[in-house]
C-alpha cells in the first residue's frame, strides 16, 4: 500500500513537472495563419480573400483546398481536427483531415470579428479572441460548446496558450496591452506590465509608444513568451520640406526619421519570462529591437533595409531561436532566444545595417541578439514547423515557402563570433502558390502598394513605413500623430463606403482617396514618383474594404432603437451632419477651434477609438459629453440614460 502511494506521488510529481512543457515541440502555442499536421507531413494555411483553407504536403507537392467561409483569419489544430476563425461571419469553421482531404464538419458561433485561435495540446480546450466584441471565449474541445467568456479590452486579437493549460495570453491591437487570463476557476483577467521605453535617442524626456502588432507564442518548455511589438515616436513633430519628405537619417522629416538618433518606427520582440504555471514576469522582460538588411528579391546583388512592423513570433522546436516576419518587407528574421546584455555605449539605441539587431536601452545598457534576415515571398504572415524545418505563409503571394534553419544557425554563430557586425542574409526559394487570387486586378495591385514598406514609390528607403503600418487591415492604430497642422488621430479607412465620403483627412479637404494616397506617400512617407495609376489602385483597394463588424452580442436592441430616435431628433442635431446612409454630409464645419473640420462617417465608429481630430476623446461617451457641452450638436437636454441609448446606437452603425 505504501509502495503504491509513493509510486502515485512520484507519478503526480512527474506530471506536474512536465505539465508546462509541450509533448510535441512543433505544436503551435500561439495563433497563426499556418499550422502543421499531426503526422508532421502536411501544412494547413488560411486564404483570406478566397475564403478557403489549403492543405499542402511539401514532400510530395500534394495540394487540396476547401471552402470554409468569409475571411478565414487564423487556424488551430487538435489531432486531425482543424479550427478556423471566420472574421466576417462571427464563427469558427471545424474541419477534419480525412486521408489527406479536408472536409468541413461543423461550425461554432462566436462573437464579433474572431481572429486569434489556439487549442490545448490535449484537445480539451479551444480559445477564440473576438476583436470587436472585446471578448475571449473558451470552448470545450469535445462538445464544441462555449464554456466561458472573458472580457478583454483594447480589441483582443492574438493569443498564446501556455503548455500547462493554466494561462492564456491575449494581445490587444489597441493600446499595446497584453493580458493574462487565469484559466482556473477564478477566470481572472490581469494586465501584464510590458516595458515602455523612455529616455530614447538624444532626448531623455522622449517616451516611445508601444503597440503589439501580431501573433505571440510561448516556448516549448513554457518558460518564455515572445510578443511582436513596435515602439513608435508619436511625440516628435512630423515635418516635411516644401518639396516633400526630407530623407536624411539625421534630420527631422516625415514618418521615417526624427533627428534624435532613433527611428520613428522601431520594431521588436519582447521576451517575457514565465514560470511553470504561466505566471509572467513583466519586470524581467527583454525588449529586442529588430532591423537590418535583406537581399532584394528582384536582385540578389543588392540589399534593402528591413524594419517594418513584425506580425508574429514563433519559437523553434528546440526553443533556441525565434522566427518572426515583416509582412511589409517580405522578410523573415531568425533571432536567438537567449539575448545578451550589453553596455557598449557606442551602440546605444542603434541598429546595425550589417544584419544584427541592437536592442532598446535599459538602465544604461540594452539587450542584443544575433539575427538573420531572409527575403521571402510578399506578405509573410505566419510560420509553422514540420519536424525542425520552418515554413512561411505569405498571404499577399498566397504561398508557402521553406526556410533554411541550418543556414540561419551558421549565420547566427558567425554574427556572435564577429560581435554582430557581419551581414547575415539569404534569399529563400520562391514558395509554392496554394491558391488562385480572387481580388480584382486593381484591388490586388493597390493592396500590395498599401502594405509595402520597401517600394520607393511609397516610402523612403529605411523608413520602415507603409500605409498598413498605421492602417493595418485598413483600420486605425489608435494613435495621435503630431503633424505640421497639429495633432491628428489616425482615421479608419474601412467604412465600406470610403470612396463616397469625400472630402478626406481631418481638415485639408482632399478630393479623393487617390489624392490622399498621392499626398501622404510623397510627403510624410517619403515616396517618389508614384503614378496616377498606382494611387488609383490604392483607392480601389480602400474602396473594397468592408466596414468593421461592431455590433457584438452585448448591444441591447431596445437601447439601440431608443438611441436612433434621439440621434434623429432635430434638437439633438446629430443627423443634421451625420444623416443615413453615409452618416456624413460630406462638408466641413468650424469645430473645436478649427475652421474646416471634415465630417467623418460614423459607419464602424465603435472600432476606431480614440475620437475627434486630435484624439482627445478616448471613448464614444467622451465624444457625447463634448456634445452635451455644446461643442458639437446639442446634447445638453439629454439625461445620462439618453446618452447610454445614443451610445448604443452609435455602436450599432
Amino acid at each position: 500500500m505504501l509502495h503504491n502511494l509513493v509510486t502515485t506521488l512520484a507519478l503526480s510529481a512527474a506530471l506536474v513537472g512536465c505539465g508546462g512543457t509541450l509533448a510535441d515541440h512543433t505544436f503551435s502555442t500561439g495563433s497563426s495563419t499556418i499550422i502543421g499536421s499531426t503526422d508532421g507531413e502536411a501544412l494547413y494555411a488560411v486564404n483570406l480573400d478566397e475564403g478557403t483553407v489549403s492543405r499542402f504536403q511539401p514532400a510530395t507537392g500534394a495540394l487540396t483546398t476547401v471552402q470554409v467561409g468569409a475571411e478565414p483569419a487564423r487556424i488551430a489544430r487538435t489531432g486531425d481536427r482543424i479550427f478556423v476563425t471566420l472574421r466576417a461571419e462571427r464563427a469558427v469553421a471545424v474541419l477534419q483531415d480525412q486521408g489527406g482531404t479536408l472536409a468541413v464538419v461543423g461550425r461554432i458561433d462566436v462573437d464579433a470579428e474572431p481572429v486569434g485561435i489556439v487549442a490545448s495540446e490535449d484537445g480539451k480546450r479551444i480559445y477564440v479572441a473576438n476583436s470587436q466584441a472585446e471578448s475571449v471565449q473558451e470552448i470545450d474541445g469535445e462538445t464544441l460548446a462555449v464554456l466561458r467568456t472573458f472580457a478583454v479590452e483594447g480589441h483582443p486579437t492574438w493569443l498564446a496558450l501556455h503548455p500547462a493549460g493554466r494561462a492564456l495570453f491575449v494581445a490587444s491591437a489597441m493600446g499595446g496591452m497584453l493580458s493574462r487570463i487565469d484559466l482556473g476557476e477564478a477566470g481572472t483577467v490581469e494586465t501584464v506590465d510590458l516595458p515602455r521605453l523612455g529616455g530614447a535617442g538624444d532626448d531623455p524626456s522622449l517616451d516611445l509608444t508601444r503597440r503589439i502588432t501580431g501573433d505571440p507564442s510561448i516556448s516549448p518548455d513554457g518558460r518564455s513568451l515572445a510578443v511582436p511589438c513596435i515602439f513608435v515616436d508619436n511625440e516628435t513633430p512630423i515635418t516635411t520640406t516644401d518639396d516633400g519628405f526630407d530623407t536624411g537619417v539625421a534630420s527631422s522629416g516625415g514618418y521615417g526619421s526624427t533627428g534624435l538618433g532613433i527611428s520613428r518606427l522601431n520594431p521588436g520582440v519582447v521576451l517575457v519570462p514565465l514560470d511553470g504555471s504561466g505566471n509572467a514576469d513583466g519586470e524581467g522582460a527583454k525588449p529586442i529591437f529588430v532591423a537590418g538588411t535583406a537581399p532584394d528579391p528582384l536582385d540578389a546583388d543588392t540589399t534593402f533595409t528591413a524594419r517594418s512592423y513584425l506580425v508574429n513570433a514563433r519559437f523553434s522546436p528546440d526553443g533556441e531561436t525565434i522566427w518572426t516576419s515583416m509582412e511589409g518587407s517580405h522578410t523573415v528574421i531568425t533571432l536567438s532566444s537567449d539575448p545578451v546584455y550589453s553596455q557598449d555605449s557606442s551602440c546605444s539605441f542603434c541598429f546595425d545595417t550589417g544584419g544584427g539587431s541592437s536592442l532598446f536601452p535599459s538602465e544604461g545598457g540594452f539587450w542584443v541578439s544575433p539575427s538573420v534576415f531572409a527575403s521571402v515571398d510578399d506578405g509573410p504572415r505566419g510560420i509553422a514547423f514540420l519536424d525542425g524545418t520552418p515554413y512561411v505563409h505569405s498571404f499577399l503571394d498566397r504561398s508557402i515557402g521553406v526556410l533554411r534553419p541550418k543556414e540561419a544557425s551558421t549565420l547566427l554563430a558567425g554574427q556572435i563570433s564577429a560581435d554582430f557586425m557581419t551581414e547575415a542574409t539569404y534569399r529563400a526559394d520562391d514558395g509554392t502558390v496554394i491558391e488562385t487570387g480572387a481580388l480584382a486586378a486593381d484591388v490586388e495591385r493597390g493592396r500590395r502598394l498599401f502594405y509595402s514598406a520597401t517600394s520607393s514609390h511609397m516610402s523612403a528607403a529605411g523608413s520602415g513605413v507603409s500605409c498598413a503600418t498605421c492602417h493595418l487591415d485598413g483600420r486605425n492604430d489608435g494613435l495621435t500623430w503630431p503633424l505640421s497642422n497639429g495633432p491628428r488621430q489616425t482615421m479608419n479607412l474601412s467604412s465600406g463606403i470610403e470612396n463616397e465620403t469625400a472630402p478626406f483627412t481631418w481638415t485639408n479637404g482632399v478630393a479623393s482617396v487617390a489624392d490622399e494616397a498621392m499626398e501622404t506617400s510623397q510627403t510624410r512617407m517619403g515616396g517618389a514618383e508614384i503614378s496616377d495609376a498606382d494611387v488609383a489602385d490604392i483607392q480601389a483597394f480602400v474602396g473594397a474594404l468592408r466596414a468593421p463588424d461592431v455590433t457584438g452580442s452585448a448591444l441591447d436592441p431596445a437601447a439601440v432603437a431608443r438611441g436612433e430616435a434621439i440621434f434623429n431628433r432635430v434638437d439633438a442635431g446629430c443627423a443634421s451632419c451625420h444623416a443615413a446612409p453615409l452618416f456624413t454630409d460630406n462638408l466641413s464645419h468650424a469645430l473645436y477651434g478649427l475652421a474646416d473640420v471634415n465630417t467623418p462617417t460614423l459607419v464602424g465608429i465603435a472600432a476606431t477609438a480614440p475620437y475627434l481630430h486630435d484624439g482627445s476623446a478616448p471613448t464614444l461617451r467622451a465624444v457625447l459629453e463634448t456634445a452635451r457641452a455644446g461643442q458639437m450638436g446639442d446634447a445638453s437636454m439629454l439625461t445620462d440614460n439618453d446618452l447610454d441609448d445614443l451610445e448604443a446606437y452609435l455602436r450599432s452603425l
